[in-house]
């Protein structure tokens, strides 16, 4: 399973580099052991080994079969291939192969299917979520309920401002902010995890539209009225639309929030207030969604076709009408690197590593902008803060094992490597940052891209599919990024619910154990 998990960083740390502000220090976490090794494989080295003495002592036979078994297994857990040791890359395929056996690859839903009501329900992990509108003294908001790990979610809808006319000192401050919005995540205990998503996709043109009619008088002069039609039809066409939202997951503290989830809407109603003063201060405006507003782009992100239809019923008063339980697809089937979803096709890529070194503010802007080449494209950063506790007690157990890998190659090759030394330096810094009162927050990063099916014309012939275009387009804006991204495999269903910002928590859903994890 994908795991969001990619690395860490100290909210608010940066250093300065002439007259441009550079930000970094982010550390992968993991715990030495001997010869290169993380813990669970050095504790199963040491297992080996001693059994093998055992075996030694009794019978040669068993010794050879074992002494093979053990460097098998050994190769298996070591060699890495773009990231991941042969052993997970096994474990996954087979992991997949089940689920494809027992049909659990394939979704359907709708009236003619075993779906109870004949809905349209979410796929995968999200079929057991629920949203509804909550009140609060700004009114309604939708929180969605994940009963099985007692979590509810927010989601806000975000308006950045633009950075063309903002002076270096204001960015500068927007993104100290940002940090200390990190860092309030991590005060508050029950704050699980985050999710910030920035999503482009073609604009079907009737939000413009049915604005320019609803600021156009009937009583304006014919020519005015015409004017503003030919304003709005030019506005409309051939545009991409570009959507921000950042939701937050806390979880059920309490018995209360646990038995009645009420009780748990109340105390975020109370929160709602203070999260969005904390987000405007960051240099972005917020406001909470509506369920409405979250199922228009959740039906939109499964059933692109339906998108059109959406936005006509939703200038209507009673809106478009479409509810939760009916947001999902009709159909959907994952394969090993994509997800096929009413007439689309989605591949979803996971962050490897984070940047090398130090970047600017502005490093992600190639990867969240309009592309023409890549007209529906979202881009989720997934962020797990940890507690003030935690945080002391990891950046202590980073910062030893860092620095015990720089020892541990110098002594074995007389030299350790510059990443190994850049790491150790990092997590020192990290230790330093947290001791004066930074937060400390996990965070990775899933990149979706959406293409139509290729579709049947009228000579019988199948036409062309365009995502190996896209993951050429995909490649060239991470390496503009600084970014090493990887596509999602195996997993592909839950990567792409994770990416739409609705409270999936992948770690929660992880099922790779942390002897296979290097």
């Amino acid at each position: 399973m994908a795991d969001d998990s990619a690395a860490a960083s100290v909210g608010g740390a940066a250093v300065r580099s002439h007259t441009m502000r550079t930000y970094g220090g982010w550390t992968v976490p993991r715990k030495e052991g001997m010869f290169g090794l993380n813990l669970w494989m050095t504790i199963a080295m040491l297992i080996w080994l001693s059994v093998l003495f055992i075996l030694g002592a009794m019978s040669p036979m068993f010794l050879v079969g074992w002494l093979v078994l053990g460097i098998i297994a050994g190769v298996a857990m070591v060699m890495k291939i773009d990231g991941r040791t042969l052993a997970e890359w096994s474990s996954l395929t087979m992991q997949f192969n089940r689920a494809k056996k027992k049909g659990k690859t394939v979704y359907r839903s709708g009236p003619f299917s075993n779906i109870p009501g004949g809905h349209y329900r979410l796929p995968g992990v999200l079929a057991t979520f629920s949203c509804a509108d909550r009140r609060s003294l700004a009114g309604p908001f939708a929180v969605i309920h994940n009963p099985r790990d007692h979590e509810f979610t927010v989601v806000f809808d975000i308006k950045p401002q633009g950075m063309d006319l903002a002076d270096p000192d204001v960015v500068d401050g927007w993104v100290d902010q940002w940090g200390g919005v990190l860092t309030s995540w991590g005060e508050d205990a029950d704050v699980v995890g985050a999710t910030a998503v920035v999503e482009t996709f073609p604009s079907s043109g009737m939000k413009v539209t049915t604005e320019v009619r609803r600021i156009t008088s009937p009583q304006a002069p014919e020519l005015a009225q015409r004017i503003m039609a030919e304003a709005g039809d030019m506005q409309s066409n051939q545009r991409l639309e570009m959507s921000c939202r950042l939701s937050i997951t806390v979880k059920a503290d309490t018995e209360a929030k646990r038995r009645d989830a009420t009780v748990a809407a109340a105390d975020l109603a109370r929160r709602i207030p203070h999260m969005v003063n904390r987000l405007n201060a960051a240099g972005v405006s917020a406001r909470v969604m509506t369920t409405e507003e979250v199922v228009t782009f959740v039906k939109r992100a499964y059933s692109s076709a339906s998108q059109v239809d959406m936005e006509l019923a939703a200038a209507e008063p009673g809106g478009h009408g479409v509810e939760w339980v009916d947001a999902g697809p009709s159909h959907a089937e994952q394969t090993l690197t994509t997800y096929v979803h009413d007439g689309a096709i989605s591949s979803t890529w996971e962050m490897r590593e984070p940047p090398r070194g130090y970047v600017g503010h502005q490093v992600l802007r190639p990867l969240t902008a309009r592309n023409d080449d890549m007209p529906t494209k979202r881009v989720a950063i997934c962020y797990r803060p940890h507690s003030g506790a935690d945080a002391a007690r990891l950046v202590d157990s980073d910062a030893n094992n860092k620095t015990e890998k720089v020892k541990q190659e110098r002594q074995y090759r007389k030299f350790a490597r510059a990443k190994s030394e850049q790491d150790a330096a990092a997590a020192a810094n990290a230790r330093h940052a947290e001791a004066m009162g930074h937060g400390l927050t996990r965070f990775g990063m899933f990149v979706t891209t959406t293409v139509p099916a290729p579709a049947v014309g009228p000579d019988g012939q199948v036409s062309e599919s365009r995502l190996p275009d896209t993951e050429a387009v995909m490649k060239s804006l991470a390496q503009r990024g600084r970014l090493r991204l990887r596509r999602c495999y195996a997993s592909q269903q839950i990567s792409f619910a994770a990416g739409l910002g609705i409270g999936v928590i992948v770690p929660n859903q992880a099922t790779a154990s942390a002897l296979l994890k290097a």
